[in-house]
């Protein structure tokens, strides 16, 4: 399913083993751009739920070296969680995280996962737009017990792909999702008449059954009035007179959204137009993709940036379009 921009923000309100791990995560980029216009790297990180920003590579940012906590017990875990910024606001990014084992010579093993544990990075590709973070979680586990000491080093690669963002006008264009959209419904006694508007501002009365009342990948929307006089009557085509027009009103079909600021302090240096979905069900938690509508004021759930998450509004009301 393809994607649509709105640009306008709807407010709808002490154990057997101890296993020592080395963790290096290197920055590559080559592309034809400016690289002073584009960069992408660590803005944190988080070991074992403490802020650790100390272990992100001081001057380029574009490793982050940490040591496991201690792992004595099968299926011990110690996670390493990072976000990863593009300060570009023209280039978006794709982010890949290739990780390997490092023998005791340093070099690359074959296999990623040794005798006694596995690394695992979550997700393996971010798709990071201009002016927004991404996280991600890389995690070692203990999946064979020891009486010895373990020292196992991992290499874990960051390849960055950019690519041109978009002019916003030529983004919104007839799409599959704009296909997939909520009927309107104007509802019983609501005195909701369908109607048109031209481009000089003509509202003319169709039928709610009429394929040109509205057509979303034309981005034209679906209009209603309630007229001064509801016994006034106009006939199919008719145009209404702006004087007989009490409250004019528009159709909001269900969508989900494409999250940019989870975790941003400052939303104001993330400001850009709201990247949608029309689709008549629920997101569901897909990592890297989806996330399920958080219920609790304040509260982000699973979500994550770059994720498309259900407009909460649609969910509260158990409603396809308002």
């Amino acid at each position: 399913m393809k994607k649509g921009i709105i640009i306008a923000l709807i407010l709808m309100s002490i154990g057997f083993a101890a296993v020592t791990t080395s963790l290096v995560i290197n920055g590559t980029i080559n592309y034809g751009y400016d690289s002073e216009e584009f960069d992408v790297y660590f803005s944190e990180a988080i070991l074992d739920g403490v802020v650790k920003n100390n272990l992100i590579e001081s001057k380029e940012k574009k490793s982050i070296t940490f040591t496991t906590k201690e792992l004595s017990k099968l299926g011990d875990k110690s996670i390493l969680e990072y976000q990863v910024m593009n300060n570009s606001k023209q280039y978006d990014a794709t982010v890949e995280i290739e990780c390997k084992r490092l023998d005791e010579d340093g070099n690359e093993s074959d296999e990623i996962t040794s005798e006694y544990t596995t690394i695992t990075p979550s997700p393996e590709s971010l798709t990071v737009k201009a002016q927004e973070s991404r996280k991600g979680t890389i995690t070692v586990e203990l999946k064979k017990v020891s009486t010895e000491i373990l020292e196992e080093k991992f290499k874990c690669s960051l390849t960055v792909n950019p690519s041109e963002r978009e002019e916003e006008g030529e983004k919104y264009i007839a799409e599959e999702s704009c296909k997939n959209v909520a009927k309107p419904n104007l509802g019983d006694g609501t005195n909701l008449i369908p109607v048109t508007i031209d481009e000089n501002g003509n509202v003319t009365k169709v039928s709610k059954d009429n394929d040109q009342w509205y057509d979303y990948c034309n981005k034209k929307w679906a209009n209603a009035v309630i007229l001064t006089d509801t016994a006034q009557s106009y006939n199919d085509n008719q145009q209404i007179s702006m004087d007989d027009i009490e409250s004019m009103f528009v159709w909001i079909p269900k969508y989900k959204y494409r999250l940019w600021n989870v975790g941003v302090t400052n939303p104001l240096y993330t400001i850009h137009s709201i990247e949608i979905e029309f689709d008549t069900n629920d997101t569901t938690d897909i990592d890297g993709v989806s996330c399920a509508t958080p219920m609790t004021s304040g509260n982000i759930g699973k979500c994550d940036n770059g994720e498309y998450m259900t407009h909460s509004a649609f969910k509260s009301f158990d409603v396809d379009g308002f």
